[in-house]
């Protein structure tokens, strides 16, 4: 990220003093900026401010978790274009397995985009979203979990992947 970058994030930053002054737009810009994940802990938020704040926002916003056990949230990485076509083309590859799972068990399976899942176990109160996932209709939790990491380190890719692995109910 380059010196520019990161001025204009933390220009946008400076004005947000808690989690009621950061705005569905400074997320958008935020996201805009940085391929790679920002992490806000410049301020102590509990799940229950998150939820209602995520409420109050909107639910259609994307790109945002909350990790419970630093009381921050998180901006995933913006969607850079190797970003969104690695997605597209592992999406593209989720599609036969949908259609076979689907057939083979008799229930529906569908592909998500970043949908909410809230973990538990030692991320309890945790939130995630996956970059693309395979869900089973009625299920909680998707069966197939897709992260691209083109902006990450591999030490953040694992270190989702765990998130994942140990706040699931599988």
């Amino acid at each position: 990220m380059g010196h520019q970058t990161q001025d204009q994030i933390d220009h946008i930053l400076d004005r947000v003093h808690s989690l009621d002054d950061l705005s569905a737009e400074d997320i958008m810009e935020l996201r805009c900026l940085s391929e790679q994940s920002i992490i806000m802990d410049k301020f102590k938020v509990s799940p229950a401010q998150y939820y209602d704040w995520l409420d109050k926002i909107s639910d259609g916003i994307r790109g945002v978790e909350y990790d419970a056990q630093n009381a921050c949230i998180i901006l995933k990485g913006g969607p850079g274009w190797m970003r969104e076509a690695a997605t597209g083309i592992l999406y593209e590859l989720l599609l036969p397995l949908r259609d076979r799972m689907s057939a083979a068990t008799g229930s529906l399976y569908f592909l998500t985009g970043s949908k909410n899942c809230l973990l538990t176990g030692k991320s309890c109160r945790s939130s995630k979203q996956a970059d693309a996932s395979l869900m089973n209709f009625k299920a909680k939790w998707p069966v197939v979990v897709l992260e691209v990491g083109i902006s990450e380190t591999t030490t953040k890719l694992y270190d989702d992947a765990k998130r994942w692995l140990k706040g699931s109910n599988r």
